[in-house]
């Protein structure tokens, strides 16, 4: 005959975490600039309060948010990240992504 024997859970593991990065530089290859500039590394957590333009890196366990010069991010009450142009498009584009920056 066939018997069952229960195995105890086993607990999950840890979620990721990455501890908040010390506020500090990294030099990051931008395609634009066709060159490496330096960029702000900066904890989620310290993004609290008003906005911080770029460039900017926000390096987390699942993600890495890279914010270019010409955009702004900044955290919500709620943890949310927000990148917005600071800057208008100054580029000749098609006529969807003048739309798109607002420029049509």
């Amino acid at each position: 005959s066939a018997r069952e024997v229960a195995k105890p859970r086993q607990p999950s593991p840890p979620a990721a975490t990455v501890e908040d990065p010390k506020n500090d530089n990294r030099p990051v290859y931008d395609l634009k600039a066709q060159g490496t500039l330096n960029y702000s590394v900066m904890g989620r957590q310290s993004l609290s309060g008003s906005a911080k333009e770029g460039p900017v890196v926000v390096p987390e366990a699942q993600t890495t948010t890279l914010v270019r010069p010409g955009w702004t991010v900044s955290r919500s009450e709620q943890g949310h990240l927000f990148v917005e142009r600071a800057t208008p498009c100054r580029t000749p584009l098609t006529s969807w992504l003048k739309t798109f920056c607002g420029t049509a």
